[in-house]
């Protein structure tokens, strides 16, 4: 079994890991540290624009970055652009970073730019178009794919893929558990979901309130009480907000006026060891067209004082109520709440 440590110091024909060292060895070095020792590379991270590959219809340009090929590394301090030679039929071509490793130029089926007319200088790593889309991947020529696009007989180029892999290569089994957190990630999932009205009460005229077809009507003129119960989702983060769905049904197309509302939500969680209670202001919404979503943030409310947190897992009750007692609730027609949908920010 052969072990090798590299580099170290002093020199081979005393130390047997000491150098000097062979290009061939310093490029399986930068294979081993950067690909796992993945001959076709790719785009090194956070240099330059990494290489990206755009198109004006006629030309190819390559941005600045930098790539490992087969263990050498291409850097590309300015943009590169590439007039690719037009096909006989439609065709897709390649934009490759080719590593030469011969004593003589290469352009077999390459289109290269102006510095490099006669193709890939021997010895070296440079960007090019390859006519076509087989790459070559030999101990004497190495390309990695930066993107793919459609060219025409008349050098018309569209449908540019980006295709670039990168490095160095992370994979599952290099990532610590529990080091990809969701603001890493910074994924920010808005979710929502419906809640059934559980009850509904006149309190002006002590009596529940059925459900119609519509709904559940809510009289004009009186203080009208509805509950809804819902648990928190395990998934929850942030911006947990309650909206009334509600449906007027005469007066489409008028304004039948505004409606004063209230919303309050406790929440009882064995996490938190008590019970918290948000209570929103009294708002007026006015209702228009056929129908509406009044949106009632009780959690998020403009000038509210800061609320203690919402658990996942809470169980929270709400007690919507209307004001139809106030002078401000100037609804004439009669309307129903159908629903509460709840919108929350989730994490997964």
């Amino acid at each position: 079994m052969t072990q090798v440590s590299r580099p170290q110091p002093g020199l081979r024909m005393s130390y047997p890991d000491a150098g000097p060292y062979t290009c061939d060895e310093w490029a399986a070095l930068l294979r081993t540290l950067h690909s796992g020792d993945s001959a076709n590379a790719g785009v090194r991270t956070g240099v330059g624009n990494m290489l990206e590959v755009t198109t004006d219809g006629i030309k190819i340009t390559i941005d600045t970055g930098a790539a490992l090929v087969h263990g050498h590394l291409l850097i590309n301090d300015s943009a590169v652009t590439i007039t690719p030679t037009a096909p006989s039929v439609n065709s897709t071509y390649t934009v490759v970073a080719v590593q030469n490793n011969t004593n003589s130029a290469y352009n077999t089926n390459l289109d290269t730019p102006a510095p490099y007319a006669s193709g890939i200088p021997a010895y070296s790593t440079r960007l090019a178009i390859l006519r076509g889309t087989a790459l070559v991947q030999a101990s004497n020529y190495w390309m990695i794919p930066l993107a793919t696009f459609s060219i025409t007989p008349s050098g018309a180029i569209s449908d540019v893929v980006d295709v670039r892999e990168f490095v160095p290569r992370i994979t599952t089994e290099n990532i610590e558990n529990g080091a990809v957190t969701v603001e890493k990630l910074n994924i920010v999932r808005e979710r929502q979901f419906m809640v059934p009205i559980a009850a509904v009460r006149n309190i002006s005229s002590p009596g529940m309130i059925e459900r119609e077809h519509t709904g559940y009507e809510l009289p004009n003129n009186d203080v009208v009480e509805v509950y809804a119960d819902f648990l928190v989702p395990n998934d929850y983060i942030s911006n947990l907000s309650v909206a009334a769905i509600v449906v007027h049904i005469e007066g489409v197309g008028e304004e039948p006026g505004s409606v004063v509302t209230k919303t309050m939500v406790s929440c009882s969680s064995q996490k938190a060891g008590d019970n918290r209670v948000f209570e929103s202001n009294f708002i007026e919404t006015e209702l228009v067209g056929g129908r509406l979503v009044e949106v009632i943030a009780p959690f998020n409310l403009p000038g509210e004082p800061v609320l203690p947190r919402i658990y996942n897992d809470d169980i929270a009750t709400i007690c919507w109520v209307r004001r139809g007692d106030f002078l401000t609730d100037t609804c004439d027609v009669p309307f129903f709440i159908k629903a509460f949908l709840v919108t929350y920010t989730a994490n997964s």
